[in-house]
């Protein structure tokens, strides 16, 4: 995370990441490889190991997208297909 980043809470388990300095999709592909290896490994809560399976949706703000509706909805749907999948390994 950079200065600037903000991560609220979307709801439930879900989150969002407002990165606002990113204005490329290289840029996006480089975030998005740092934040999943930041999720890779597990951790310990309480004597708890635990994991993470991120699902990432990835929007970006564009003539496309002149609102905050249009620019969740691709990335939503994106997640919930990724999700399916995985879930179906």
């Amino acid at each position: 995370m950079r200065l600037g980043d903000i991560i609220p809470r979307w709801g439930g388990d879900e989150f969002t990441l407002l990165l606002p300095q990113i204005s490329n999709s290289e840029e996006v592909i480089q975030a998005s490889t740092r934040i999943l290896a930041a999720l890779e490994n597990s951790f310990y809560l309480h004597g708890h190991e635990l994991y993470i399976s991120p699902s990432l949706g990835i929007a970006m703000l564009n003539e496309q997208s002149p609102n905050a509706e249009t620019l969740t909805n691709p990335a939503c749907r994106w997640r919930f297909i990724l999700r399916q999948r995985r879930r179906q390994k």
